[in-house]
């Protein structure tokens, strides 16, 4: 059911009030129409650009931000005066470059003119027996003769090409990982983030002579030469199938930019987690929230060479802040020159002696803790310099060049020939196009195809590109970016139009709900973690895997790998000692059969939110009888048919007995059965599809996935609130935010903050009020005070004063 029209008429309604009532003046420009200079259209305003420090968090750039760091990477260099080696004018190199005259559109340039320079990628995934054409189709679809054992052989070629790729790219891993750590203290060159070099590694690493020997450091074949003789089981010699080359080449630019994004994208992280660890350390009494700032505001600034800027909300003495720099100067000392975005992503083997610096202290803070200390902070978590090599079977990338070599054919060019290719081996009906005109650039296109695809042998990734979010309709945006809260609604106008659900969010339970308006008579719906860890299908897969793994005899040997996080080469070559004695049996495991199972836990992940959503929108089958499946049933009735026949005996005498201790109990009503019929319940499933569901989602847990509490899992809720926005953009529902202060503390009945956890009970799940001796669930009370605060506030009588913040 959809109700995206009157969502978007409330939205647009309240738009009007707001504008019609108070019109802002901007703080800094004194112009009105905005508050400050974050807005885009302020005089003042002044985006953050690649230049700036402390723009690394991926999540906070734009797509100029993504542009300037791209053309950084890339580094190219302009030659007016080469000769083209296919139309011999001058001006360009190739046939590749818009000049010259045979110039076929690259796959950019389609992608440009049809999407927009702004378009985005995104992937559909579905098993491979369900895309691949079998033989008769492939003739079918096209006029060419085709060779009838190419399409049953792209599979075996597949998984041949994973194999290939995780053995070479494993042991180029440790081997790099190792020069790494060995020039930890110097410059790393940068062309360890360059495809070229890798590929050049795998073919060491095949025992064949690196065919482009200038993507190499000087020092890099002596250092094989070393290791190969320390470790002889680093080589994997193996005769490469054609078009497997091309998929290991492919696989080399996934690892270079791996390398590449362990730096660029995550040292603000580490240095500013760093900061705040020695800063807490310093100062004890001093709270997280203004450590937090003043490592991000002054400290990061200062270390990386940029604007730092005291806080004016903190008050320091001057002894004070320059201790701060003191703490801070050791660190500054490893970093000469200005981290930006466009730096890193330039140069980021500079940054590399940083990270082995701030390690080696967490490492040496490990070894001086000994096991009863007692330490107000905990232990900082240890990390590593590079990416870790995987055992785990890889997809591999399957190019027009790689599927050519799989199926003998002839290499096309141009896109359209490409795309032609693609569909006479794979079946797109499966992601909903119909035909291969569907796919062909138009200029209307909203999604083209890549003429890629990834696959593990099992599943299959199709590659698009598509409009980017910017192009879509102005309703959708609305609805989308709307910041409606309950103020802007009326108590009158929720009772008729909307159904209202109120969700406290937590870690046990990843929702609790309440539903309706009526504190004494209304429904209750909960989803807890565990409920959604089984939807995924990961607790019975969990439980299988460390069967296999008991069996098999792996988990001793998972359990004693020595540690990779760590700057010492010496216990580095430990780890890799270890791995190369047990990696024959690590391989084995981790094989081609792995690929099913990891396919059937990505759709548990992507179907287990919209079932938790469903679950609070119409009961799906946990609370609304009509959906569930009526063969368990059915098969219930029928054993309990069988076993009445076969107990009827046992039944009288129980019934006899039950007779007898009857007329021993007295008349009066006992205190258990008084309690019990007076106890609280829910009222039955109820689902009015005519009204608009108004989540009304409490704020305590946003934000807070990452935070880790001890035997509890986490990360579970903002995905839970991603999937209802994704839900809100469509027009089946309208979130709401409601601060959820007190509420857990509160009791719901006599409104006094007296409750405490009760006797003989784990955890603090359930409570006890003093005042009215309510037993209550910690998450039902506080969503049952979240309706009391939303009437409240709908009734125009504004928030409950036992709920306000002080």
């Amino acid at each position: 059911m959809y109700y995206k029209e009157i969502i978007y008429a409330k939205i647009q309604s309240v738009k009007y009030q707001r504008n019609s009532e108070t019109i802002p003046t901007c703080v800094d420009c004194g112009l009105v129409g905005h508050y400050n200079k974050n807005y885009y259209k302020c005089s003042k305003y002044n985006p953050d650009t690649a230049d700036s420090v402390g723009t690394s968090c991926k999540r906070n750039q734009s797509f100029e931000m993504k542009q300037e760091k791209k053309e950084a990477k890339q580094q190219k260099t302009n030659n007016t005066n080469v000769v083209c080696s296919n139309c011999k004018e001058v001006g360009h190199s190739s046939s590749r470059s818009p000049l010259c005259k045979n110039h076929l559109s690259s796959k950019l340039e389609v992608f440009n003119n049809n999407l927009g320079k702004a378009h985005q990628s995104f992937t559909r995934k579905i098993p491979f027996r369900s895309c691949i054409r079998n033989n008769e189709s492939i003739i079918a679809t096209t006029s060419s003769s085709v060779n009838p054992q190419s399409a049953a052989t792209i599979k075996s070629r597949i998984i041949s090409a994973c194999e290939d790729v995780r053995q070479l790219i494993f042991r180029a891993q440790i081997f790099v990982n190792y020069y790494i750590l060995m020039h930890k203290d110097d410059i790393i060159p940068d062309c360890i983030f360059k495809q070229n070099f890798w590929y050049s590694i795998c073919q060491l690493v095949n025992n064949r002579k690196a065919t482009n020997g200038t993507a190499l450091p000087s020092d890099m074949i002596p250092a094989w030469d070393t290791f190969r003789i320390k470790y002889p089981a680093i080589i994997y010699k193996v005769n490469l199938a054609s078009g497997n080359s091309q998929c290991i080449s492919e696989a080399c630019t996934v690892v270079a930019t791996s390398y590449l994004n362990n730096i660029v994208e995550l040292f603000e992280a580490k240095v500013l987690r760093y900061i705040r660890y020695i800063l807490q350390n310093a100062f004890m009494t001093m709270s997280p929230d203004h450590v937090a700032k003043v490592a991000k505001e002054f400290c990061y600034q200062m270390v990386c060479q940029g604007n730092p800027v005291w806080p004016k909300s903190i008050q320091l003495s001057e002894g004070e802040q320059s201790r701060i720099k003191e703490v801070c100067m050791p660190l500054s000392t490893h970093i000469d020159v200005q981290v930006t975005l466009k730096s890193l992503s330039a140069s980021p083997g500079k940054f590399v002696r940083s990270l082995a610096y701030i390690l080696s202290e967490y490492e040496r803070e490990h070894l001086a803790h000994n096991p009863y200390d007692v330490r107000r902070l905990p232990l900082p978590r240890l990390f590593t310099i590079s990416p870790s090599p995987s055992f785990r079977w890889k997809f591999v990338t399957i190019s027009v060049n790689s599927l050519c070599c799989f199926t003998k054919e002839k290499l096309p060019r141009g896109y359209n020939a490409q795309l032609d290719l693609f569909y006479k081996y794979f079946d797109f009906k499966g992601l909903g196009f119909k035909s291969i005109d569907d796919l062909r650039p138009n200029g209307l296109n909203n999604v083209l195809f890549s003429n890629t695809i990834k696959s593990d042998g099992f599943t299959v990734d199709f590659l698009f590109e598509k409009r980017r979010a910017t192009a879509l309709k102005e309703v959708k945006k609305d609805i989308e970016n709307h910041d409606l809260v309950l103020e802007d609604f009326e108590y009158e106008e929720v009772e008729r139009i909307y159904q209202p659900v109120f969700i406290d969010p937590g870690r046990k339970a990843v929702y609790t709900a309440a539903i309706g308006l009526d504190t004494s008579n209304h429904q209750i719906r909960q989803c807890s973690t565990k409920e959604y860890y089984n939807l995924t299908g990961s607790t019975k897969y969990s439980s299988r895997l460390q069967k296999l793994k008991d069996s098999k005899g792996l988990t001793s040997i998972e359990t004693n790998i020595p540690t990779q996080k760590t700057c010492s080469s010496i216990l580095y070559d430990r780890f890799i000692q270890y791995i190369i004695i047990h990696k024959d049996k690590l391989f084995a495991f981790y094989g081609k059969d792995t690929a099913k199972d990891r396919f059937f836990l990505y759709q548990g992940r992507q179907r287990a939110p919209e079932i938790m959503v469903n679950m609070l929108l119409n009961g799906d089958k946990k609370y609304n009888k009509k959906k569930r499946n009526k063969t368990k049933r059915k098969k219930w009735r029928k054993m309990k048919k069988a076993a009445k026949k076969s107990n009827e005996r046992l039944d009288r005498k129980a019934r006899a007995k039950k007779k007898i201790n009857d007329n021993d109990v007295s008349g009066t009503v006992g205190t258990h059965d008084v309690t019990k019929s007076n106890k609280w319940k829910p009222s039955k499933f109820e689902y009015d599809k005519s009204k608009v569901p108004l989540i009304v989602f409490g704020t305590g847990m946003v934000g807070k996935d990452l935070v880790k509490l001890r035997g509890l899992r986490h990360g579970v809720t903002g995905m839970f609130y991603r999937t209802l926005k994704k839900r809100e953009k469509e027009g089946e529902l309208l979130v709401v935010p409601i601060d959820e202060f007190k509420t857990s503390r509160i009791c719901n009945i006599c409104k006094t903050d007296t409750l405490y956890k009760a006797s003989h009970t784990r955890g603090f799940g359930v409570l006890v009020c003093k005042t009215c001796k309510t037993l209550w669930q910690r998450d039902v009370n506080a969503s049952k005070n979240m309706m009391s605060i939303a009437s409240s506030i709908w009734n125009q009588d504004g928030r409950p004063t036992a709920f306000k913040r002080v």
